[in-house]
């Protein structure tokens, strides 16, 4: 009697019509990693129609949804847990004191370190910006302090501004 072949197993799933090994996504010809490859090169052909997708579903999304997404995605965290900070902080900015609401876009931007990624607090605009401009460096601001400490000294002893101007 002749070896046969194996008949096909009855729930064997389809196989991608790229690779051939894995099976496909249903509703689709090809598996998750060679979709991602199309869809990866589609992108990188197609810029102008790819950013037009991207801008006609982002004007689908609420500002609340993308509150919650930039949220979840750059910090971490959850509305709920920016509410609670915010109310630990009385509702102002951490580093001035300025109320929320005055702040630039009505909101108090989330701290963070940028190495370790842990959330600190929340500030307003400016406050934010010194940070980031003195590198989250200490030492930096410290001895800033000390100099604005000093040039006000000299500008209280000699009744003038510290820099002359002519």
């Amino acid at each position: 009697m002749a070896d046969s072949p194996m008949p096909a197993r009855p729930n064997a799933k389809p196989l991608c019509i790229d690779c051939n090994t894995e099976p496909k996504i249903k509703g689709h010809s090809v598996c998750r990693a060679c979709n991602y490859q199309r869809v990866k090169a589609w992108r990188v052909a197609n810029p102008e129609k790819f950013a037009a997708q991207v801008a006609r579903e982002n004007a689908k999304v609420t500002p609340e949804v993308r509150r919650r997404r930039l949220l979840s995605k750059k910090y971490g965290i959850t509305p709920r847990h920016y509410d609670e900070m915010l109310k630990a902080q009385s509702g102002v900015c951490a580093g001035c004191g300025l109320p929320e609401k005055d702040n630039v876009h009505g909101v108090l931007a989330v701290d963070h370190d940028h190495e370790t990624r842990v959330v600190r607090g929340l500030l307003c605009n400016p406050c934010n910006t010194v940070l980031g401009l003195v590198k989250e460096d200490a030492e930096t601001l410290l001895v800033l302090v000390d100099y604005l400490r000093s040039a006000g000294r000299q500008h209280d002893q000699a009744g003038t501004s510290a820099v002359s101007r002519s």
